[in-house]
């Protein structure tokens, strides 16, 4: 049974960010929303991913094997699109 990368990368990628929200959420309570520092995400399991499962020509691969290992939730969050949008694009060709 194949599995289709797209959405396999897609849960790992909304798995991560659900485990954030919810460790802010338990982080944030009872302290004012603006005590709460910016978490972090960890990319060193998305970069394992890329580098095992992603070719060597890929410009996804590339992009994500630079980026720094934590990113801040922010940061995590507006470049997830466009990698999300680079993998449907390789995953087509």
């Amino acid at each position: 049974m194949d599995v289709d990368p797209d959405t396999t990368i897609r849960s790992q990628i909304e798995k991560q960010i659900k485990d954030r929200i919810e460790q802010d959420v338990e982080c944030s309570r009872g302290e004012p929303l603006r005590m709460v520092r910016e978490r972090e995400v960890n990319l060193e399991k998305l970069k394992k991913f890329a580098l095992e499962n992603l070719s060597k020509k890929s410009p996804l691969r590339d992009i994500l094997l630079s980026e720094a290992n934590m990113l801040g939730a922010s940061d995590f969050l507006a470049k997830m699109d466009l990698w999300l949008r680079l993998f449907s694009s390789e995953a087509r060709v």
